[in-house]
């Protein structure tokens, strides 16, 4: 989501004579941390994270105008436009939907997902458990149409920070887990 703050641009020698718009975003970010409080990891929980912040033109300028992106994950189906009038009543500013990734669910029951879990579980040789992430994905467009849809990876770590990497010996076992699901899906 975008939030804009609009103010009066002006000399910085003068702050007084105008309405710094960096403040307002800094104030509304103090407000929004307040209400998603940090996520400790545990359990299936929204979660709030300031990805960009931008605003001003010159280190002599006021700002007239700034920004911020949040990337809002929430786990209760529809709850977007309550989540939208929330920011615009407890902020004051302008509230703009840039990207929306709904939450998406699929039944743990469906054969589907049962064949790929015995799969795992023998190529694992431990048992298979479904559990929710707060992650977003375009498996929700299969979800949308009834599509059972279930995420993996293979062992990783530090997703998009300086140490990501990845496991190749899991991406094979990985291969061989979804093939041999397919091959059974397949008949």
């Amino acid at each position: 989501m975008r939030l804009r703050a609009y103010g009066k641009e002006g000399h910085s020698a003068y702050p007084w004579r105008s309405e710094n718009a960096i403040d307002k975003i800094v104030y509304a970010y103090g407000k929004i941390r307040e209400r998603w409080k940090e996520n400790d990891g545990e359990g299936w929980t929204e979660s709030m994270v300031p990805c960009i912040i931008s605003g001003g033109s010159a280190t002599n300028k006021v700002a007239g105008y700034a920004e911020l992106k949040i990337n809002l994950r929430y786990v209760e189906k529809g709850i977007l436009p309550k989540r939208v009038q929330e920011l615009q009543e407890m902020t004051g500013l302008e509230v703009e939907v840039i990207s929306n990734c709904d939450v998406m669910e699929s039944r743990r029951d469906a054969p589907e997902l049962q064949i790929l879990k015995k799969n795992v579980e023998k190529e694992l040789g431990r048992d298979c458990i479904f559990t929710t992430v707060c992650g977003a994905t375009d498996a929700r467009f299969f979800g949308e149409l009834g599509i059972p849809v279930v995420i993996m990876n293979p062992d990783c770590a530090d997703e998009h920070g300086p140490g990501e990497s990845v496991r190749m010996d899991s991406m094979i076992t990985l291969e061989k887990i979804l093939a041999k699901a397919v091959e059974e899906l397949a008949g």
